[in-house]
């Protein structure tokens, strides 16, 4: 039974969320809290699944809850919910929350929500790398296309297409859009994952919030660098366009093609993962001559 702790400054929001979800008290032990003192109190005692905070609360907004759950218990997936209908503020949440959730919820959106955050989580059988993986913020990004990106978002006439294309040639910033834009929060009825329609879907004004005051993406630095980074990158483009171009010589309906570049340009996702997260480790002995291939600059073989 997965253990749940909702946070909500609104007692009346509280008392409905109990009586709403109380038909999945088979599935969930859920406890609910008003402040994110109470909450960070109540993992201190008790750990849970997931946090579904609200976002604005008196004392600790839901960012800082969610910074200091992402800290202290990283292994715990975090939900920030919100019934306010601008962006901007659940954009602060991006670099803290697994996931967005739009006010009202029914039962069955929030239990598909949190079995999809919870899935790779619950699959992973080191602990260490479980950890690691649901304590990430970010994957970090190339430098020059992060600066590219920046500097078309400053540029007098910016081009939404343009800041399409330079995301779609990065790993981590990939990731993060189609997070993003594949949340709940933003209520699309499909799943997008072609990484240019995704940034056009969050449109310019939220693109700059991103990465000009909010600064969700990160650069990589260059003690973080045990290997080739740009032949990673390299790879990952030269992998996806070919995926792209089988599904269409095979005559694949248009979103297993999309479906297919995505796949084939995040296959290697994990290794940013490590190589960024754990330098000492990865840059150790490994058993296959493919990940020493990386570490020499050199694509794998198995690609």
């Amino acid at each position: 039974m997965r253990k749940l702790l909702f946070v909500d400054d609104t007692p009346d929001v509280l008392n409905a969320l109990r009586t709403t979800l109380s038909r999945m008290g088979n599935e969930w032990d859920m406890e609910f809290v008003a402040s994110g003192q109470e909450a960070l109190a109540h993992l201190k005692k008790i750990p849970v699944d997931a946090v579904i905070s609200d976002m604005v609360m008196p004392g600790m907004d839901r960012v800082s809850l969610l910074s200091e759950v992402r800290k202290t218990y990283p292994q715990t997936v975090r939900i920030g919910c919100t019934g306010y209908a601008g962006q901007e503020a659940s954009l602060r949440s991006a670099g803290v929350a697994h996931q967005f959730l739009a006010k009202p919820f029914t039962p069955q959106d929030l239990k598909l929500l949190i079995d999809r955050a919870c899935a790779l989580r619950d699959i992973l059988e080191s602990e260490g790398i479980r950890r690691l993986v649901s304590g990430i913020k970010n994957l970090p990004s190339l430098p020059t296309v992060y600066q590219d990106l920046k500097a078309e978002l400053q540029s007098p006439e910016p081009s939404i297409k343009k800041a399409a294309r330079i995301v779609s040639q990065d790993i981590g910033m990939v990731t993060k859009i189609l997070q993003m834009v594949n949340s709940a929060f933003f209520g699309l009825r499909t799943t997008v994952s072609n990484p240019e329609q995704a940034v056009l879907l969050l449109g310019l004004d939220t693109m700059k919030s991103l990465v000009l005051s909010i600064q969700v993406f990160s650069q990589v630095e260059g003690s973080q660098a045990c290997f080739s980074l740009e032949m990673l990158w390299r790879h990952a483009l030269v992998t996806s366009r070919n995926a792209r171009a089988i599904a269409q010589a095979e005559r694949a309906p248009q979103s297993v093609i999309e479906d297919a570049l995505a796949a084939a340009l995040l296959h290697d996702v994990g290794t940013l993962v490590l190589a960024t997260n754990l330098p000492d480790q990865y840059a150790g002995p490994w058993p296959h001559s493919s990940m020493r291939n990386f570490r020499n600059g050199r694509p794998s073989a198995r690609c």
